[in-house]
């Protein structure tokens, strides 16, 4: 038997109550529309999707929008104004072409039949209501002398959706065109969902040390599907886990939010993952006494650093201890630092102290700093060094090294000056430096001379007389036996008596002139 244009008032009592569920359930579904945003088409809401709401539809093939002119018990959308149709009203439909259909989705349903318009044309065709994988209901449209179409549900009474789990429903049209205005949808009554999510079993908020590796877990109640957001996305289980691994220093937040007809809920944990800690300490790796000088240390990604060694009793997350005369030893400074995730870093660094070098330069058996010698000569140059690792010679020593050693020097010619010089290091890098000259001089020579002669002259007393010398290469002169007083190092002198003089004989190392013999 087929229905001619009516919706009886027991379907209208029924829309009605479903709108009013439906109106019931909206502030509650904006959540569950939301969590199923990556399902296309949307799944259906609870109550009445008109056929123009594109985001629950989609169409296969030749479908289009027409205006129809229809009279039944229906109303228009709300979009196009709401009015009753019972006295005919136009609407803009969807015209579904043979062999052409529309589609979609829908989950936790449990009624849902379509709205397809019965007519005289004789161009209409068959509709066929697919769901869940089964045909529901198929009908041919047209009705033989009816001349304004109208719009039934179908079936009659609703299907009843034999799951709650995902579905997919189609509309299609065969042997002629197919007019459908809007799908109707009960949800199935249901507590809202409960959700719990943990990291490592513990709600969080927990902090871990990079690179970090932990597991996310979670169940749910009532859940009809569940979605990641924040630090993971995507759709879930309704309970499941997951690992995470090698995850680089940052706070991560992972929320899911599961949900069903009646309403969501999300639950979140954080995971502070933490940079290990670092520490640096800096100290001279050797120093030398007495020392004097500056231990610091720096850290970074820690909340606690303690130092030990020569830094015991010192704390914070920079530091420094200031050293001052130092004797010689060993001194070990370290600092430990932790991170909130408990992970240590720790940094040790050992100052030497060694004692001052020392290096002894002799020339000749002198230790200078300037020693003349008459030439031509043969000598050494030698020296000796404590406390040194390293002495290098410079000067007449260029080339020379040795913590201890000797040039040996021949016949060096009068007119000569050499210098010698030798510096020594410790391992600290201190030094000491020892630098003596040799001059080498010519031998001094003297003339005296008595009235300008060489002499031996005598004279017959009272005698009177002049006695003149000169020199050569002296630097002083002094007078001996009958000539006496200060002398220079060349002059005369007016004499009376019996004298006899000799020449000045030289004396190694000594640059003067002097007098031998008497009378």
């Amino acid at each position: 038997m087929r229905f001619t244009l009516k919706i009886g008032s027991s379907k209208n009592t029924s829309w009605l109550k479903a709108a009013a569920f439906m109106v019931v359930l909206s502030v509650l579904l904006a959540g569950y529309r939301l969590a199923y945003a990556n399902i296309s088409p949307e799944y259906l809401r609870n109550g009445r999707t008109y056929d123009q709401e594109s985001t629950y539809i989609q169409w296969n093939g030749s479908v289009s929008y027409i205006n129809l002119f229809h009279r039944d018990s229906t109303s228009l959308p709300p979009s196009e104004g709401g009015a009753f149709c019972g006295s005919g009203c136009t609407e803009q439909v969807t015209r579904i072409q043979s062999g052409s259909s529309i589609s979609g989705n829908f989950t936790y349903l449990r009624t849902f039949n379509v709205q397809a318009a019965y007519s005289g044309d004789s161009n209409v065709g068959t509709v066929t209501v697919r769901a869940c994988g089964q045909v529901i209901f198929t009908d041919d449209l047209y009705l033989a002398n009816q001349s304004v179409p109208g719009f039934n549900n179908l079936p009659n009474p609703a299907w009843n959706v034999p799951t709650a789990s995902d579905c997919t429903w189609s509309i299609s049209a065969s042997g002629g065109y197919v007019d459908v205005r809007a799908v109707t949808t009960t949800y199935r009554t249901t507590p809202a969902p409960t959700v719990d999510l943990r990291v490592n079993g513990s709600n969080g908020p927990i902090s871990l040390s990079a690179p970090a590796s932990y597991t996310l877990s979670w169940t749910s109640t009532n859940a009809a599907s569940c979605t990641a957001s924040g630090s993971w996305s995507g759709a879930q289980a309704t309970g499941s886990s997951q690992g995470i691994n090698n995850v680089s220093g940052g706070t991560y937040t992972y929320t899911l939010t599961c949900s069903n007809p009646s309403g969501s809920a999300s639950d979140s944990v954080t995971v502070n993952v933490l940079s290990a800690p670092t520490v640096t300490v800096n100290a001279p790796a050797s120093a030398t006494a007495p020392a004097s000088y500056m231990a610091t240390w720096t850290s970074s990604n820690a909340t606690s650093c303690t130092g030990s060694n020569r830094f015991t009793g010192l704390s914070g997350l920079t530091g420094s201890r200031a050293e001052t005369g130092l004797p010689v030893g060993s001194y070990d400074y370290t600092v430990t630092c932790t991170n909130a995730a408990g992970v240590s870093a720790t940094d040790t660094k050992r100052t030497v102290v060694y004692a001052a070098p020392s290096v002894d330069l002799k020339v000749d058996g002198s230790d200078g700093p300037t020693v003349t010698r008459t030439g031509p000569i043969t000598y050494l140059a030698t020296w000796t060094s404590s406390n040194a690792t390293l002495c290098t010679g410079s000067a007449r020593l260029a080339g020379y090294s040795g913590l201890a050693g000797t040039r040996s020097e021949a016949n060096v010619p009068a007119g000569t000056t050499y210098d010698y010089s030798v510096t020594c290091q410790n391992p600290a890098g201190a030094t000491a430096s020892d630098t003596v000259r040799m001059i080498v001089v010519a031998a001094p020579s003297v003339d005296v001379r008595v009235n300008g002669s060489n002499g031996p002259l005598t004279f017959q007393e009272p005698a009177g007389y002049t006695v003149s010398w000169t020199s050569a290469n002296a630097v002083s002169c002094s007078a001996l036996n009958n000539l006496s007083g200060p002398v220079g190092t060349s002059g005369n002198r007016c004499a009376a008596g019996h004298l006899s003089i000799h020449r000045a004989m030289y004396e190694p190392g000594r640059n003067d002139c002097k007098r031998h013999g008497g009378c």
